[in-house]
């Protein structure tokens, strides 16, 4: 990443797009995240979660809340 940070100019329209899923805490990716965060890196934070995406959302459903809840409960007694 060194190398390659250091071939694009640093200058007006010029953009760096790192994508990664959440996989990994420690690595170079999340390390860099936290930089972002906390405003210590050329890297501004930005965070889209897969929920807020349409092709992952089911129209008209009668799924409630109450659902996935009871559905948590049932996963962790399964799990005990």
């Amino acid at each position: 990443m060194l190398g390659l940070n250091q071939s694009v100019p640093y200058k007006h329209g010029t953009i760096i797009v790192l994508e990664s899923t959440a996989n990994g805490v420690g690595n170079w990716f999340h390390e860099e995240w936290l930089r972002a965060k906390h405003k210590e890196s050329n890297f501004v934070p930005l965070f889209f979660p897969w929920f807020d995406q349409a092709e992952y959302c089911i129209d008209n459903t009668t799924l409630r809340e109450q659902d996935l809840i009871e559905e948590k409960g049932n996963l962790q007694a399964a799990t005990i």
